[in-house]
């Protein structure tokens, strides 16, 4: 065998085995853009999920207002919360909400008097809706709670913790001032 018969097997036997490693390589990145893939589209599939989930809970969801309380013989006996839809909220139907009253006295639960309830309830006005239901970033309801339909008023200084609950639930402390004389409404 010449030199040059040896140079000519030799360069063979590097090509042959240069697409083997080549052939190789490509298998082995077709199997992991297929595995690239597969997790792209659970992770999709898991985000959507997650995006439903959060848009699910933020239905609903309010935003108050104002808290405001009507001053009797130096307590107050009436609270007034006033509470429209929180930005990219649905439609909201305020009939089947509770209030979650804790206050100095004791805790309640309250619900709308315009269901059939033997307990603690609370009145729904709306501005902008006919029903007791926000639909529109512009609509507004005031839930009033009149603290005589539990026995309960409210003394300078008491602090009480609503919590409306709808879709979602909204918690808020409230503190009567420290004097109410001469005073016939109050912010809380």
């Amino acid at each position: 065998m010449t030199f040059l018969e040896h140079a000519r097997t030799n360069r063979a036997q590097s090509g042959i085995g240069t697409l083997i490693i080549l052939i190789a390589a490509i298998l082995v990145a077709t199997m992991a853009a297929g595995v690239f893939f597969d997790i792209a589209g659970l992770l999709q599939s898991e985000s959507a999920s997650t995006s439903e989930g959060v848009s699910q809970q933020l239905e609903g969801r309010l935003e108050i207002i104002s808290v405001s309380g009507e001053v009797s013989s130096g307590t107050v006996d009436r609270v007034n919360v006033t509470v429209k839809l929180s930005s990219d909220s649905g439609v909201t139907d305020l009939r089947a909400a509770t209030i979650q009253w804790i206050g100095p006295r004791g805790a309640e639960t309250l619900t709308w008097s315009g269901q059939d309830s033997t307990g603690p309830s609370f009145n729904i006005t709306t501005f902008g809706s006919p029903e007791p239901v926000l639909d529109a970033g512009t609509d507004r309801a005031t839930f009033t709670i009149d603290l005589e339909t539990f026995d309960s008023t409210l003394e300078p200084g008491d602090v009480v913790t609503l919590t409306i609950v709808t879709n979602t639930e909204l918690v808020y402390r409230l503190q009567v001032p420290r004097s109410l004389s001469g005073r016939s409404t109050v912010g809380l």
